[in-house]
């Protein structure tokens, strides 16, 4: 144990930027994805080497952040919300939301980046899809994967992607 940072209530996920001293922390505001409220809307940003959160980003009407990743290529954070379902693009210099996509899935869940950075991937646990997102067009495909997917993992390679899938086991 190095050190504790005070986040907002209940994180749920965290990406590191690409300086590698720069954290970003989605604070849910729920324990559980089955638990009713609002929740938080807000990213926590902690400085490392400081061991201390520097700011925190609004989210505005985009509640239960929950996935969270960072763009390599523009720096930008990309979170999911559960209230309501979307992914959500986040410039952490302006700290300003800018823009959302409606992933067309119930309570999207992780957010992975294709190798290329130009798609996005949603696990949305309620619908029992994965979304797949063209970043740059906005164009949003649902791809049903069986009941409760959560986790997504690349294949070494790159070329295919793998998704948990709890309540099918």
């Amino acid at each position: 144990h190095i050190a504790d940072v005070k986040v907002g209530a209940h994180p749920h996920e965290m990406a590191l930027a690409g300086d590698g001293k720069t954290l970003y922390v989605s604070d849910n505001g729920m324990i559980w994805m089955t638990d009713p409220g609002d929740g938080e809307n807000t990213i926590s940003v902690v400085d490392i080497p400081s061991r201390r959160r520097i700011a925190q980003i609004s989210l505005g009407m985009y509640r239960r952040p929950h996935g969270i990743t960072v763009d390599p290529k523009t720096g930008h954070v990309l979170v999911t919300t559960e209230k309501p379902s979307a992914l959500v693009e986040v410039d952490p210099v302006s700290r300003k939301v800018l823009r959302a996509i409606d992933v067309k899935g119930l309570a999207p869940h992780m957010v992975m980046l294709a190798p290329d950075s130009d798609w996005a991937f949603t696990s949305d646990v309620n619908s029992g899809a994965l979304s797949v997102i063209h970043l740059s067009t906005g164009d949003v495909r649902p791809v049903p994967v069986g009941k409760g997917p959560q986790g997504q993992a690349f294949s070494p390679d790159r070329r295919t992607l793998y998704v948990t899938v709890a309540e099918d086991n």
